[in-house]
Formats: structure tokens, sequence, C-alpha cells
């Protein structure tokens, strides 16, 4: 027969208003809420860059993912250079358009 363990004593939270300043209060003191003045800075070429390729990048890798889990469920054999082939390919495919639509040519600068 099991023997019955002891559980942990139980007890209510404590629901009374706190004596000291809360973190809500310094945050209030600090204006860590007030809306800010200066507009933030436009974001620059290289963060625009960077944040094209992480997420062409991931559809990438998501595609390599399918990819090889198509190859294994058929049975065949995996041709792992045919594959990395695949999905550079699906990187480029994932990648130029957004970079090469983002950036503003000529034409978007000086309209006529």
């Amino acid at each position: 027969m099991a023997r019955r363990k002891d559980s942990p004593p139980r007890r209510q939270p404590d629901r009374s208003i706190p004596s000291e300043k809360t973190l809500l209060d310094l945050a209030h003191a600090r204006m860590l809420f007030a809306s800010p003045t200066t507009p933030p800075p436009p974001s620059s070429s290289t963060s625009r860059i960077l944040d094209t390729a992480l997420s062409s990048f991931s559809l990438a890798m998501l595609h390599f993912t399918f990819d090889l889990l198509v190859q294994h469920q058929y049975g065949s054999e995996i041709v792992w250079l045919g594959l990395a082939v695949r999905t550079v390919r699906a990187w480029l495919r994932a990648f130029l358009p957004p970079s090469v639509l983002r950036y503003p040519t000529a034409r978007h600068r000086h309209p006529r």
C-alpha cells in the first residue's frame, strides 16, 4: 500500500495594499509611459537588407525541411547536392524580389 505524502502547506495570497512603491509607481515617476516627443529614426538600408535576408532565410530553411521530408516519405535516396541547390534557389527567389522592391529607385525619388 502506498504511503500518503504530505502536501506542502497552502495559504491564500496576500491581497493587502502594498506598503512600498510598486514597479508601476516607479515607472510613472520616471515617466516611462509618456509618449516620445521625437519620432523614431527611419530604418537604414542595412537593417532593411538584414530583415529581408532573415525572413527569406527562414523560408528557405522551411523549404529545405519540407523537401527533405518529402524525399524521406517516398523512400527515395536523398541527393544532398540537389537538395542544397533547390534550397539556394528558393532562398534567392524569396530574397531578391522583396529586396529589389523595397528600395526606392530614381523614379521614386524624383516624381514627374
